[in-house]
């Protein structure tokens, strides 16, 4: 199986480009907020985003993954879900802050209720062939690259080796400061 998020909203597009996805990898806690060590680093001057805003993670189960995410947030998180499942109603509905709720696939994690300040991503899973295992998908490469980064002290919040300018001025205060 492979999972990420795929941007829905202009906001979200501009963070993470239009043809880039964010993998998740489902050993590994992913977290979205405007803090250093976020997984997913939004930028500082968007402040309608929190520090910590969500995080997202995955459990095995028998049937397999099951996904979660947790809204830490001021501003809040909804989430739309496609359809009844662990006790949600479909629709779109407030996160509450500090539960818990299961993603499907489908499900649209919305940040922030400001039309022009939206970021919505939808957590996509889909089946890979055997065979297409061993080709990495771009999702796959730019995850890759992100951990590296990470790794090495340079997390650059993003799935494409050409970052945004907000993310290289970032970068050039740090390698200066």
């Amino acid at each position: 199986m492979s999972y990420k998020l795929v941007p829905r909203s202009p906001l979200a597009i501009k963070l993470l480009g239009e043809s880039h996805d964010w993998a998740l990898d489902p050993s590994t806690l992913t977290s979205l907020g405007r803090a250093a060590s976020s997984t997913l680093m939004i930028p500082s001057e968007w402040v309608q985003f929190s520090s910590s805003h969500l995080r997202l993670w995955a459990e095995q189960r028998p049937e397999g993954w099951v996904w979660h995410m947790q809204d830490s947030s001021t501003n809040g998180t909804w989430l739309t879900a496609p359809q009844a499942s662990h006790g949600a109603r479909p629709g779109k509905h407030r996160v509450p802050k500090g539960n818990r709720m299961v993603l499907e696939a489908g499900s649209i994690i919305q940040l922030s209720t400001a039309p022009s300040e939206v970021l919505e991503f939808e957590f996509v899973h889909e089946e890979v062939a055997e065979d297409d295992q061993s080709s990495a998908t771009p999702s796959t490469d730019a995850a890759a690259e992100h951990h590296q980064h990470k790794r090495k002290g340079r997390d650059t919040g993003l799935t494409s080796s050409a970052k945004r300018p907000h993310i290289q001025q970032q970068q050039q205060q740090q390698q200066h400061g």
